[in-house]
């Protein structure tokens, strides 16, 4: 190999070497809100695989319904955080508001 490879060189002039900060967290925060419903939909399903009644390390009706309600306020913490945390941010610094501003022109 060169002294000076292509492919080994620094980032572009602008300094991003892959995306923004902001842009990858918004990306990741996005999934995490997609994923959810899954999530909530297994964590629902795991009193099915619990022992019956009656069993050795059964588990009551009353703690089912407990964990169930349980999960449900969890979801509603969880996609409200995502949701607020997906609202768009207020320091938008000068260039972004400039570039915005040229596209609508």
């Amino acid at each position: 190999m060169s002294e000076h490879d292509p492919v080994f060189d620094a980032p572009n002039s602008s300094g991003r070497l892959f995306l923004e900060r902001r842009g990858y967290r918004q990306r990741r925060i996005i999934d995490a809100a997609r994923i959810l419903p899954i999530v909530g939909l297994l964590l629902w399903l795991v009193p099915l695989i619990w022992p019956d009644v009656g069993e050795d390390g059964a588990i009551s009706t009353s703690q089912a319904t407990l964990y169930v309600f349980a999960i449900w306020i969890a979801l509603i913490g969880v996609g409200g955080f995502l949701a607020w945390r997906m609202s768009p941010s207020e320091d938008v610094s000068g260039d972004e508001t400039e570039q915005s501003q040229g596209a609508e022109r």
